[in-house]
């Protein structure tokens, strides 16, 4: 179970790729799916707002933080692509499910719906 969770891509990884420092900004931003800059820019803030407890929560998050497996470091590998199509189909399958209850939902709350059910209460 937990080699599982270890191995799953959307866990938070430092991102030594994009590093500047340690790859934590990086790996954060990735994670939310935010840009570098913007969580860079936050801890930069923070180094000058609270200086000590800043360095220590990044020192700590350096520690803790893993690098990503290798599916994660290489783009174009063949764990991520099956990851994206999953994605893909889920979000697919997802909208193919909203219009379906739209359907629905339109078709029982249509007035046509109440005069077809008297009709069958007959």
């Amino acid at each position: 179970m937990a080699n599982e969770y270890r191995n799953r891509p959307n866990r938070l990884y430092r991102d030594p790729g994009h590093a500047w420092i340690a790859g934590v900004c990086a790996g954060i931003a990735k994670f939310f799916d935010v840009s570098r800059f913007c969580v860079r820019l936050i801890a930069l803030v923070c180094l000058f707002v609270v200086t000590v407890p800043t360095m220590i929560v990044y020192g700590i998050a350096w520690m803790i933080l893993d690098k990503p497996p290798e599916y994660r470091r290489h783009r174009g590998g063949a764990a991520q692509r099956e990851w994206r199509e999953v994605r893909s189909n889920a979000g697919d399958r997802l909208r193919n499910l909203d219009r379906r209850i739209q359907d629905i939902e339109a078709r029982v709350t249509a007035s046509e719906f109440d005069l077809e059910k008297e009709f069958r209460n007959l």
